[in-house]
């Protein structure tokens, strides 16, 4: 017998009181050779629907969260590209600030000027 083969029984198992819930257990044999045979049992139960309603409310606040952390995420990243984009308005805000503070120097020489009359005067 080459490879794998695979095969599944199905039980159905009634419990004797009827508070106990039916389950169905699924086994499946698998022959790794004619000589050697493992057995992989399943047993599957069939959840209330107040379980089922709190799984699924779990399912749908853990959804909400990654959703939130996405968007968050997503604006922290064009939060980050405009602070790049003000960076390198203030670098240039500061260039254009030292090159204006040069010809006025050499056009006045050093001093300072009352923005408000307009006035020069030299130190």
């Amino acid at each position: 017998m080459g490879g794998l083969t695979f095969l599944k029984k199905k039980i159905i198992y009634s419990p004797p009181l009827a508070s106990l819930k039916k389950f169905v257990v699924y086994i499946y044999p698998i022959y790794f050779s004619q000589k050697h045979l493992i057995f992989i049992t399943m047993e599957k139960t069939v959840l209330s629907k107040e379980e089922i309603d709190n799984l699924s409310s779990l399912q749908n606040q853990q959804d909400n969260f990654v959703i939130q952390l996405g968007q968050i995420e997503y604006q922290k990243n064009l939060l980050n590209q405009q602070k790049q984009k003000i960076n390198q308005q203030i670098e240039s805000f500061e260039q254009n600030q030292i090159q204006l503070a040069k010809e006025l120097e050499e056009k006045y020489g050093k001093g300072t000027v009352n923005l408000e009359s307009g006035e020069f005067v030299k130190t």
